[in-house]
C-alpha cells in the first residue's frame, strides 16, 4: 500500500553540506520507488502559523521507507540535514475509499 510522508522542515540554516544531502537524498529515493509529490515553502498559509519548508513524499510501501531510511547512502548524509534544519515529520497511509468521512471516523476511533 502507497505510503507518504509529510515533512515540516524549520529551523531552517543551511550549511554548506545541504546540496550534498540533497544530491543523496534524490539518489536514494529514486533506489527506493519514492518520489517527491511536493517540497518547497508554502505558497500560503491557510490557517494557523507556519515557518519553514514542507515536503510530501511517495513510497510504495512501508517497507520501501524503511529500506530507504535505514540505507548506508542516506545514514551517511542524514547528520548533514540535521545539522541544517529541524524536522517533523509523519508517515501515513494513502487514503481509504471513503474519503473524508471514512477518514473521520478512523481519526475519531470508529466514532459515527
Amino acid at each position: 500500500m502507497t505510503v507518504y510522508i509529510v515533512v515540516h522542515a524549520h529551523e531552517l540554516k543551511p550549511t554548506e553540506d545541504w546540496m550534498e544531502y540533497f544530491t543523496t537524498l534524490d539518489t536514494v529515493l529514486k533506489a527506493h520507488g519514492a518520489r517527491h509529490l511536493a517540497v518547497g515553502l508554502p505558497d500560503a498559509v491557510i490557517e494557523g502559523s507556519w515557518d519553514g519548508a514542507v515536503a510530501i513524499l511517495e513510497f510504495p510501501s512501508t517497507e520501501a521507507f524503511h529500506a530507504c531510511y535505514q540505507d548506508p547512502a542516506y545514514q551517511r548524509v542524514l547528520p548533514l540535514r540535521q545539522n541544517s534544519a529541524r524536522l517533523d515529520a509523519v508517515l501515513v497511509t494513502q487514503a481509504a475509499p471513503g474519503g473524508a468521512t471514512q477518514a473521520a471516523r478512523t481519526m475519531s476511533g470508529g466514532a459515527t
